[in-house]
């Protein structure tokens, strides 16, 4: 049996090493997912977007003289 040259801790941080750089397109995908929802959420965030969102519930619906849609016969 031949004994390898490197001790296992060499081998275990070659190892870690191997499937960081393996994953780096994936983290750099995710990062920028995460950029894109983090801006659409402070977006949301923003007192514009409350100041819409008031503004349309302010205004008032027509019911064509309907209680409830699915009285539409």
């Amino acid at each position: 049996m031949k004994k390898s040259s490197k001790s296992a801790p060499e081998v275990h941080e070659r190892d870690v090493s191997t499937a960081q750089s393996e994953m780096v397109p994936e983290a750099r995908h995710l990062a920028e997912l995460r950029a894109r929802i983090d801006q659409q959420l402070a977006s949301l965030n923003a007192p514009s977007a409350y100041q819409a969102m008031n503004e349309i519930m302010d205004e008032p619906v027509d019911l064509g003289g309907r209680l409830r849609p699915e009285d539409a016969s």
